[in-house]
């Protein structure tokens, strides 16, 4: 970034932790937030080799699991760079070395310890983005310690003043181990470069340094001698200090947290379901503590728009525990008048209005309890909920709609009765009638609670959809628009309506349809190379789900395709929050991975697979797979949860006419099933027994299964 370049980077942690260290594409780690940063370099003969001088190849385990790697290879060796987290939070970095050349090598591992973030400063919040000071570095042989001095008397600063956090979460003592056999040399700025230094032969100094400046510098080196075909690799562990009588613990065990055998498929299936994987790991490891959180640097704040929505997909992945921790941890900053605040950080909530967020801690409460069936955390969270219905019945104004907010970034010129918030309310009301319903029924208590909210969830859906037809036919609008006062085209909001609510009768089918009609013509004039926009928000990934609901496969694989195809980088499977055209501009991203839109992603290709249709307590099946998907061995989901129970079934195609379903028993509702045929569906047979078709469907009214569907 000293150069003004875009570099790209990914996290690095456990599930359970606080925080998260960041490798970026040149093989540099940034062991903590806001920390110093670790810098590989070689010296190979008289000659430094820096990643200025390579081309990088990023990677990750298992192509899904977050433990990045970075190549960098030329004809005659090979370095790897890669990061693991440890159970304890010790981020390891291992350096492998291989000789690629039929005489032998001598190298030396050069690792620099730097005063610079792997976040550049157009990042910058609060203590990210940028330079973070080195005052003091200590070598003793084993451990290097890093900060101590100045860590030791920020302690006794916060003693007297504790606002003086910020200068220990910035300056934190950190402490890094190396391998036996490595060397460490440090320097303060007056000294000079230390890639300098390193690159004429000489080590970088001495066994300690001290700068007021903050720009102290240092350099592990180990001394490498490879035979041909040949390798050897050296790590490093950095975290907080640690008792040095404690053996290493071990490698926290991603494969261990993670359903890899959800869903499996033919051709490029593996690559969309390897990126939910990661995806899903990011929205783990980017968590702190209970709280969920958008990103591992620029967005470490607590939204519960973004919580409700990583939690959506957290659950749909078999993640339970992490989402019932987050909501009992929310809900504890829920106002006494029952207004749920939108974001919660190390400084408090923050009281912006925000109107979707009361909507949301109902739906999320909900949404937890559809997937786990516990009536214990409901009865828990009753007065959650309460103080919720009656903060929404006291906010309403007469037209029944939500009043002015902020809830998202555009609106903050001018806030707006924003129809994204009422959506959210609708949803949240409904959800909180059904617990009101369920918890009722568990009490012996009447069904006043319940009238009363379907009655306010009516209020709002009789005035929302009444505004979007007075501000369509106001405006002459052809589409659903995002705002009443705004009337702005905002398809990834009408598209979070359908996720919501499917499609709701109020709302004009043709618009919708006509939304994204206008949706993807400008979304393929901006893929154009004449086109003139310079970035686009990987928000609109939640599209897909929305074109699969509306029957629209062809564009919904369409649009997967182009997002799979512009991960940034395509290797570690994640989207920034905005997306630039020129990827080394030096452009603000938001954050990468943003976490939201992981969840998004998460939720876009469980759609594909199943998703439920709650108005008809139906299971939607393969609406959105690909015909390639199904060749050969063909789809296999294995246990899905669901909220009708955990749902399992096989599908492949038989010859050119037909495929073949295998339901197996698990969940109690009806199933669509909706073959990707490439003619329309003629024919099916249910264990052998002619069924009705209903245009590219047929129906299932009980499971196990094997339903064959032919093709005109």
């Amino acid at each position: 970034w000293l150069h003004r370049e875009q570099s790209e980077w990914t996290p690095i942690g456990r599930s359970n932790g606080t925080q998260c260290a960041l490798m970026n594409t040149d093989g540099m780690v940034e062991v903590a937030e806001g920390s110093f940063s670790l810098e590989p370099m070689l010296r190979i003969g008289r000659k430094l080799v820096t990643w200025a001088d390579v081309e990088s190849s990023p990677a990750l385990e298992e192509r899904w699991v977050p433990a990045p790697s970075v190549s960098w290879e030329t004809a005659e060796w090979r370095l790897t760079v890669r990061a693991q987290a440890a159970e304890d939070g010790e981020v390891r970095v291992g350096y492998r070395l291989e000789n690629r050349a039929e005489a032998p090598l001598d190298a030396h591992l050069l690792v620099v310890v730097r005063p610079f973030q792997v976040t550049p400063p157009w990042q910058q919040f609060r203590n990210v983005g940028g330079v973070s000071r080195i005052h003091d570095l200590e070598w003793d042989g084993k451990v290097l310690r890093v900060n101590a001095a100045l860590s030791a008397d920020a302690a006794l600063n916060a003693n007297a003043a504790p606002n003086a956090n910020a200068v220990l979460n910035a300056n934190a003592v950190l402490n890094v181990t190396a391998d036996a056999g490595a060397r460490f040399g440090a320097m303060s700025f007056d000294d000079g470069f230390v890639a300098s230094r390193l690159s004429s032969g000489a080590s970088a100094g001495a066994a300690a340094a001290h700068d007021d400046f903050g720009f102290a510098t240092g350099a592990f080196e180990f001394d490498l001698a490879l035979e041909p075909g040949a390798s050897v690799e050296r790590t490093l562990g950095a975290g907080p200090p640690r008792d040095a009588r404690s053996a290493r613990v071990p490698l926290f065990d991603w494969k261990a947290q993670m359903r890899t055998d959800q869903w499996s498929g033919s051709g490029w299936a593996g690559e969309a379901i390897e990126a939910a994987l990661t995806a899903t790991t990011h929205i783990l490891i980017t968590r702190s503590g209970p709280a969920l959180q958008p990103g591992p640097r620029r967005y470490t704040r607590s939204w519960i728009r973004d919580g409700a929505m990583m939690s959506a997909a957290l659950l749909r992945m078999g993640h339970v525990r992490e989402v019932l921790e987050f909501i009992r941890w929310y809900a504890l900053h829920q106002r006494d008048d029952g207004f749920v605040p939108c974001c919660v950080d190390r400084e408090g909530p923050d009281w912006l209005a925000e109107h979707d967020s009361h909507g949301q801690m109902l739906a999320l409460i909900a949404d937890y309890h559809r997937f786990t069936g516990d009536r214990q955390f409901l009865r828990e969270v009753r007065p959650v909920i309460d103080k919720a219905v009656r903060c929404i019945e006291g906010l309403l104004e007469s037209d029944g709609l939500m009043p002015i907010s902020v809830s998202h970034e555009g609106y903050l010129a001018q806030p707006v009765h924003s129809y994204w918030d009422d959506f959210w309310t609708l949803r949240g009301l409904n959800d909180a009638a059904e617990l009101a319903r369920i918890l009722g029924a568990e009490e012996g208590g009447g069904d006043e609670p319940v009238r009363r909210r379907e009655n306010l969830a009516a209020r709002v859906g009789t005035g929302l959809f009444a505004s979007i037809a007075a501000t369509r036919a106001a405006r002459n609008l052809d589409f659903i628009p995002g705002s009443a006062e705004w009337a702005d085209f905002d398809p990834t909001a009408t598209a979070n309506a359908l996720y919501l609510l499917d499609v709701p009768e109020g709302l004009d089918r043709a618009a919708v349809e006509r939304t994204f009609d206008t949706y993807f013509a400008d979304w393929r004039s901006k893929r154009s190379p004449e086109a003139t926009s310079q970035n686009y928000t990987p928000y609109e990934i939640r599209i897909i789900g929305a074109l699969v609901r509306l029957g629209r496969r062809e564009a919904a694989l369409e649009l997967l395709r182009f997002f799979l195809s512009d991960r940034r980088p395509p290797a570690w499977n994640q989207w920034p929050e905005i997306a630039w055209r020129d990827r080394g501009a030096p452009a603000h991203l938001g954050d990468l991975p943003h976490t939201w839109i992981a969840a998004e992603y998460v939720l876009a290709v469980r759609s594909l697979f199943a998703y439920e249709l709650e108005a008809d307590r139906a299971l939607v099946l393969a609406a959105g797979l690909a015909p390639a998907w199904i060749e050969g061995d063909g789809v296999r989901v294995r246990s899905m949860p669901t909220i009708y129970g955990a749902l399992s079934y096989s599908l492949r195609r038989i010859d050119a006419r037909t495929v073949k379903f295998d339901v197996g028993p698990g969940v109690d509702c009806r199933l669509i099933l909706k073959p990707p045929l490439a003619r329309p569906l003629s024919e099916a047979r249910i264990n052998g027994v002619p069924a009705r078709v209903e245009g590219d469907s047929v129906t299932l009214q009980s499971v196990p299964a094997e339903v064959l569907c032919t093709a005109l």
